[in-house]
């Protein structure tokens, strides 16, 4: 997957330097996450999946040793804040 960051809220000044190095690296070797729609007249169209996407990326995220919930900013590995 291509990335283009944009940092809408000061993330990368404020966050952890190794949190935003493994979204950066978790977002990069992400699959495209996709569902069939369920909407009436659409439901044979390919359609994102969220759910899929922060799935996956909650799961890359814990087994880099970072803790469910944990704050972005001025967080440490393993160490719910």
């Amino acid at each position: 997957m291509k990335l283009v960051i944009t940092d809408a809220n000061d993330f990368e000044t404020h966050a952890a330097p190794e949190l935003v190095r493994d979204v950066e690296q978790v977002l990069a070797a992400m699959p495209l996450h996709v569902k069939l729609s369920d909407q009436a007249n659409h439901t044979d169209r390919l359609i994102f999946s969220p759910v899929g996407a922060n799935a996956y990326i909650g799961e890359q995220l814990r087994a880099r040793g970072w803790a469910e919930n944990s704050s972005c900013y001025h967080s440490h590995k393993g160490e719910a804040v």
